[in-house]
């Protein structure tokens, strides 16, 4: 799904942690429960439970779990899905000058239960960046980029439709990112009400475990 910072016509109900930092080359977090704690409800209505890795506002890659009808081109529903995905966005890529989203379903959909996701930078192929995607520490693919490194890193959860909900506290926890080396996110995670982007009092609630809780009303 597009991403909030992108500010897309997508993107409409947000809960989100994120934090800002610089040279981030990848990201990690864990999930006790993933599409089976989502409500999706109507034809082309999605609801996702993910990690963001962007760069600016139109360079990010994601994975994570999605309920309801993804746009693997970023604009036309596919089939209905619940499980895991993964999915990235180049800016300025074809000869229109026009941003390119590319997402894709991974394993079964109805899959259940605790599940970890992993994105980190790969190889460089003329001048632009692969990025290597794992799901419970097994790797999945890799896609083009064009940034060697990103600048944040965002966990939540996010929806296209207010009639679309999720399980009052559900939870992500084991949040890492990568410059030099692997490491915890940090206590002061910054701007965390910045990323709960609705009308619909979805929260996030960040604590130094480091874990995100995600409720409403």
């Amino acid at each position: 799904m597009q991403s909030v910072l992108a500010q897309s016509s997508i993107d409409q109900y947000t809960a989100k942690a994120y934090f800002q930092t610089s040279s981030i080359t990848g990201g990690f977090f864990n999930t006790s429960a993933g599409q089976e704690e989502l409500t999706s409800v109507g034809q082309s209505s999605i609801i996702s439970k993910e990690m963001w890795v962007q760069q600016g506002t139109n360079d990010w890659v994601e994975i994570g779990d999605v309920k309801g009808y993804p746009t693997p081109d970023g604009y036309n529903a596919g089939p209905y899905w619940a499980g895991h995905f993964y999915a990235k966005q180049r800016s300025n890529t074809d000869a229109y000058s026009v941003s390119i989203y590319e997402e894709h379903n991974y394993g079964t959909s109805g899959v259940t239960g605790s599940h970890s996701f992993k994105v980190q930078v790969g190889n460089p192929s003329q001048g632009l960046y692969y990025w290597d995607y794992y799901i419970d520490n097994v790797y999945v693919n890799s896609l083009l980029s064009n940034n060697a490194s990103m600048d944040f890193v965002n966990v939540g959860i996010e929806s296209n439709n207010n009639d679309n909900t999720f399980n009052n506290g559900t939870y992500v926890d084991s949040l890492y990112y990568r410059d030099s080396s692997w490491k915890l996110w940090p206590s002061n995670v910054r701007a965390i009400s910045e990323g709960d982007n609705n009308t619909l009092q979805w929260r996030s609630s960040y604590n130094s475990s480091p874990s995100i809780t995600y409720t409403h009303p």
